[in-house]
Order: C-alpha cells, then structure tokens, then sequence
C-alpha cells in the first residue's frame, strides 16, 4: 500500500554527510536500499527534489549500489510519476559519477515529458 503525502519532500540520498542548512527540511538516506525503500512506503509523487551522492558505501553485506544504480532505478520505478514540480540536485564529488546521474535524468524527462531543459536544480 503506498502512503501519499500532502507535504512535498526533499530527500538527500548520501552514505557519510548531512544536509546542508536545517537538517529539519531533509529526509536522509544513507543508503540505495534506504531510497527503494523510503519510495515504496510514499510513492514518488510527494518527493519534490532529490539531492544524489555517487559513492555510496557501505551496504552491510548487500551489493554495493551508487547513486547512479538509485537514479536508474527511480526512472525505471516511475515511468512519469514525478510530480510535476520535481527537481533533482547532485551533491557529488566524483565528476564521471555527477555527469552519468545529470544525463541519466535529463533523458528520462526528455522521454517522458518532451523536456529538453534540465530539471537539475542549481
């Protein structure tokens, strides 16, 4: 059963650091499987914005997964449930992992929605 909330979410997917600002304005998830999760339980129409970490670690004996295996995973998840304001932010380090996240994303909406400006909030 998915819960729809009536509150748009941010959600900050990243393995080691804390949200920048009040942390109060973040669901955080440490992990890939923390993400799948956190979407089964809510469905993605209340996520407004999602903020990507690539290197993701630990995963306590499970296979490892990045935050591009999570962004891949929510596209396939989703087809077109994003609401319609969703945007995404990628707060990585590693550049080849940020940039293969950015494309991913971009061809999704490109796809789904005809949208070929970026959804990425800067």
């Amino acid at each position: 059963m998915q819960v729809y909330l009536e509150v748009s979410m941010q959600v900050y997917l990243d393995d080691m650091r804390d949200p920048p600002g009040n942390p109060h304005d973040w669901i955080v998830l440490r992990s890939f499987y923390e993400l799948v999760g956190f979407v089964h339980e809510t469905g993605l129409f209340p996520i407004r914005l999602i903020s990507f970490d690539h290197d993701l670690g630990d995963s306590y004996g499970r296979p490892l997964k990045t935050g591009y295996d999570a962004a891949v995973w929510l596209t396939e998840f989703s087809e077109d449930d994003f609401c319609p304001d969703f945007q995404y932010q990628i707060h990585s380090s590693n550049p080849v992992g940020r940039e293969n996240i950015r494309q991913l994303m971009n061809r999704h909406f490109e796809r789904t929605r005809g949208e070929t400006a970026s959804r990425e909030k800067l």
